[in-house]
């Protein structure tokens, strides 16, 4: 009997064999941080406005959502001492447990930071200086002081599988910080980091928005991987490395360096990996729990296709932005829009856009500029335009446009 109950409870804990939506969220909002929890769930982080929230997934696939304030962009989340997600805010750290409950640790200056659990039970967030936040919501600041370094600043920040926490900055270098020891400059590579995970041996895997991944080990030698761009980085038992491309595919980085693409039925930006084996995916409108080898048909990774009248690659006169009351962009597909006209002379906003449009085959929608604002343009000659905007469809594909552009009367 005790062995029965012993393979029904791995049954619960291991991931589905085939790619199955477990969350899917509206097209004015986004998942922004996926943290898988020993018992086979996990908590998603989504953004949206005005009210943001949490959502955990039960191991049987049950949803409570957590709304919340406000949930910091970029920093993900991580599964804390405790026993509960641990997600950066507006007014420092929200807690959500596993029945969706959720408590705040005030805390300031904590929206550009990073942050990781400690192997000493605490949370090591990051900033001018390295605060520990213990679970009954004691802070501690410590200074960090590196050697060679005059002002540090952590970008990511990592537990190693020796339990020294590793934290990189990119002038600084990446810092490696052993229990009671002072820290110590590994490497300095000069490269960014957006996100560190362990290895298996005490090093660190990295990826950045702006540059290459790679791998650092203990005793400092770098290996860049030049021709990859990802998004997130997530290391499987077998101490292979997997980055999220935002496409349909995973790079699968070897221990030994060799990488080999791996499909996936959604087009990932986010990837982690559950105790159990099964592995977290989740664009920005989807969210699925499966395992490796899983069937990956039917992904669209495709970005959205914009059409905006008048054309900004070209001459755009005022006659024409007067009649139409600014820009028309138009998408065939289900699509949402944050968009910002900017008079670049005056550093100032002169139109703005964030809607949605539901329907299957899309529609336009009007990035608008006043008529006060066409006069002021019209006033001085060779004034400069510019138009930014981005653009998501129901897979979690993303389109961005930046013109700068001078109308002329």
């Amino acid at each position: 009997m005790r062995a029965l109950c012993t393979i029904i409870f791995a049954l619960a804990l291991a991931a589905p064999a085939h790619a199955a939506d477990s969350l899917r969220v509206g097209i004015k909002s986004s998942v922004n941080a996926v943290v898988p929890g020993p018992d086979g769930g996990a908590w998603v982080a989504v953004s949206a406005y005005p009210t943001s929230r949490v959502v955990r997934i039960a191991p049987d696939g049950r949803l409570r959502s957590t709304p919340l304030d406000y949930l910091s962009l970029g920093n993900g989340g991580v599964f804390g001492p405790d026993g509960q997600a641990w997600f950066l805010g507006g007014t420092g750290i929200t807690r959500v447990d596993a029945a969706g409950s959720a408590s705040n640790i005030p805390m300031d200056r904590v929206f550009a930071s990073a942050f990781a659990t400690g192997a000493d039970g605490t949370v090591w967030v990051s900033g001018e200086t390295v605060r520990r936040v213990a679970v009954d919501g004691t802070v501690t600041s410590t200074p960090l002081a590196v050697p060679g370094c005059a002002k540090f600043r952590a970008s990511a920040i990592t537990r190693a599988a020796d339990g020294a926490m590793w934290l990189a900055d990119p002038q600084c270098g990446f810092v490696r910080v052993a229990s009671g020891a002072a820290p110590v400059v590994v490497a300095n590579p000069r490269l960014d980091a957006t996100k560190l995970v362990a290895d298996l041996q005490g090093g660190v895997w990295f990826f950045s928005y702006d540059g290459p991944g790679g791998h650092i080990d203990a005793a400092g030698r770098v290996t860049p991987l030049e021709r990859l761009r990802a998004y997130d980085v997530a290391v499987a038992a077998d101490g292979s490395a997997y980055f999220a491309t935002g496409k349909c595919f995973l790079e699968r980085v070897s221990p030994a360096g060799a990488m080999t693409r791996v499909p996936t039925a959604v087009p990932s930006w986010h990837v982690a990996f559950d105790p159990a084996g099964g592995l977290w995916l989740a664009s920005a409108a989807r969210v699925q729990h499966t395992t490796l080898g899983a069937p990956a048909g039917g992904c669209d990774d495709k970005p959205p296709v914009v059409r905006i009248t008048p054309d900004p690659s070209k001459p755009v006169s005022l006659a024409t932005l007067r009649r139409q009351r600014g820009f028309k962009l138009t998408v065939r597909e289900a699509f949402a829009i944050e968009g910002v006209l900017i008079d670049s002379d005056a550093d100032d906003s002169i139109g703005r856009v964030n809607k949605a449009v539901s329907g299957r085959r899309g529609g336009t929608l009007r990035l608008p500029m006043s008529a006060r604002a066409i006069r002021r343009v019209g006033q001085r000659s060779g004034q400069r335009i510019v138009l930014d905007a981005g653009f998501r469809d129901r897979e979690g594909n993303f389109a961005t446009v930046t013109y700068e552009l001078r109308a002329r009367r």
